[in-house]
């Protein structure tokens, strides 16, 4: 019995990732795998399931066949793959505004609750949810990172468990 061909994959799956410009914790979390796991794919240490493969291959815009090296495979797109989360994501990866100011718990506390009703009760709830995240990730990370230094200990610590209910949210089913 004859061995097949080691496939490119890992090497191919890394050119693709690198082209779009993109980090690896960014590529993976957006196709709910770990960096690491997905650094073994890079490397040729693991190899991805066809689950896996199909999540990558979307998220950089590419056919499958082309992860696979199948030069038959449709050119990859020129475009970085824009999902459906794009707002969400660039919600999580704000950059520090000076000009941020805190909104109160109490108001947090109700937004983020009202989408988890929205979550658990919406037939409609990707594009739901998808609405309403980004605005209460801004407000939630502005919040507390104005509430950083000062005399705000209650008010900070009551940010910082709205936060970790909007993260619990976030990742409670691959949310946008």
């Amino acid at each position: 019995m004859t061995d097949l061909p080691a496939l490119p994959t890992g090497a191919l799956v890394r050119a693709a990732r690198r082209r779009d410009g993109r980090p690896q914790a960014a590529v993976a979390g957006l196709c709910g795998i770990s960096t690491d796991y997905l650094s073994q794919i890079e490397r040729g240490r693991k190899k991805p399931s066809g689950d896996v493969l199909a999540k990558l291959a979307a998220e950089l815009g590419v056919a499958v066949g082309t992860l696979l090296g199948d030069d038959d495979a449709p050119p990859a797109k020129t475009e970085p793959a824009v999902t459906g989360g794009a707002a969400v994501v660039q919600a999580l990866l704000q950059r520090k505004d000076a000009s941020l100011r805190p909104s109160p718990a109490n108001e947090l506390r109700d937004r983020v609750e009202q989408a988890w009703k929205v979550w658990q009760n919406s037939p409609t709830r990707f594009a739901d949810a998808e609405a309403l995240l980004p605005g209460l990730i801004h407000d939630a990370e502005g919040t507390v990172r104005a509430l950083r230094t000062g005399t705000y200990g209650g008010e900070r610590r009551e940010a910082l468990r709205v936060a970790a209910d909007l993260y619990g949210l976030l990742r409670s089913g691959q949310l946008p």
